[in-house]
């Protein structure tokens, strides 16, 4: 039971440190999924604020 937890425990260790040399080695591909998420959340965050602005435009014209 300990040999599969101590096992377990080395296999994720093992993944945590691949990622992270994969990380190093290669930045660009990080930093390139990193700016796709970030521009990914500006598009959201523009979409809320127009929605936001079209929404209140509406009541206005309403009252």
């Amino acid at each position: 039971m300990s040999a599969e937890i101590a096992e377990q425990d080395g296999q994720g260790q093992s993944e945590t440190g691949a990622k992270l040399k994969q990380i190093v080695l290669h930045p660009a591909a990080h930093l390139k999924k990193i700016e796709q998420t970030f521009i990914a959340a500006q598009e959201e965050f523009l979409y809320v604020v127009f929605s936001y602005i079209l929404l209140m435009s509406l009541l206005n014209l309403v009252n």
